[in-house]
């Protein structure tokens, strides 16, 4: 290919070489004919979907030249990597119908990005998040550090964009008209971003959804948009140290709860107690979320150790729990022939 290039064009065809490692079987051997081990991957992707397969191959290198392992069950045709990457395109694909569902039938470019001066918390930590996976994203592939690349789309796109942010901005698609605009214009904006960063790890579900996002003709693709570019002004450490005390604490509550036995529809008073000043005030800042998330029906956020009250209470630092002692038991009755 270079010899006829040079000889026809006078110019190289490529520069960069990436040399790949091999696809081994589920025993991490050499597939070969004649041993019989072969993986036909068209039966994986009549399972699991095109995008899940390819997903899965560039998750598992670890580093350039790399081979990879293929876990596959002969006896079913069934691979439990690559269900994971088909289970991360359905949570993609669901995620995204929530958002456009919520948007009130418009596209981002509609919408337009959000006043920075009317952010929330939980909108500057998400934007601070995305505007963090660019950069990274961008220096792994920079790098062809692909298996990398993709394992922070995936950290991102499933933890902090689906179970974290959209679960924040619910209640706000019921309160104030201001609210829920400055939200619907932050979904909007980071989705069409997490597509296109995503589209070359799995380029069939991220055109689909993003041509019915942007309501875009048959002559547009999403192959050919611009790639998202790192906006410095969006990252916010300091917003992010916060929403991490705020995710800790959720977590307690919700692990306490779970100890105690506790039902997930019915709120519960919780208490919380640190002696830095800094973390009570974050706390108090973030309050509505924590009771959102926690089912929290009363939250008291207090510094001095005072005797808690029957309820589970969750800590900032020291996580415990008072469970309810319920009645007392009845005095022993004496026996009937007494």
């Amino acid at each position: 290919m270079t010899m006829m290039a040079g000889h026809f064009t006078d110019t190289m065809p490529f520069e960069t070489v990436y040399i790949h490692g091999l696809v081994r079987d589920e025993n991490n051997q050499k597939m070969s004919k004649s041993k019989g081990n072969g993986i036909d991957p068209l039966v994986l992707i009549n399972k699991y979907g095109t995008d899940a397969l390819r997903y899965t191959l560039i998750r598992e290198v670890m580093g350039a030249g790399q081979d990879i392992r293929l876990e596959y069950d002969r006896t079913t045709d069934e691979s439990t990597s690559v269900e994971a990457s088909r289970n991360f395109t359905n949570k993609l694909w669901n995620a995204s119908r929530f958002v456009m569902m919520n948007l009130g039938g418009q596209t981002p470019a509609q919408l337009g990005e959000p006043d920075p001066t009317q952010l929330e918390l939980a909108d500057r930590w998400i934007l601070s998040r995305f505007s963090q996976v660019v950069q990274r994203v961008c220096q792994n592939c920079d790098q062809y550090a692909l298996g990398e690349a993709s394992k922070e789309l995936y950290e991102f796109i499933w933890g902090d964009f689906c179970d974290w942010y959209i679960e924040l901005v619910k209640p706000r698609f019921y309160g104030e008209e201001d609210a829920k605009r400055v939200a619907q214009q932050t979904l909007a904006l980071v989705l069409e971003g997490i597509l296109k960063l995503l589209h070359p790890f799995m380029p069939h579900i991220t055109e689909e959804v993003w041509h019915t996002l942007t309501q875009s003709g048959d002559d547009q693709f999403l192959a050919v948009q611009p790639y998202p570019t790192v906006k410095p002004e969006q990252i916010d450490p300091a917003v992010e140290t916060q929403f991490d005390l705020l995710i800790g604490t959720i977590r307690t509550i919700r692990n306490l709860r779970a100890e105690a036995g506790i039902k997930p529809s019915l709120k519960i008073e919780t208490i919380l107690q640190s002696d830095n000043p800094k973390e009570r005030d974050i706390l108090l800042a973030t309050q509505n979320y924590i009771q959102d998330l926690g089912k929290v029906e009363t939250l008291t956020i207090r510094g001095e150790a005072a005797p808690a009250p029957a309820a589970v209470s969750a800590p900032a630092l020291e996580p415990t729990v008072t469970p309810n002692p319920g009645p007392e038991p009845a005095p022993p009755q004496p026996p009937p022939w007494i």
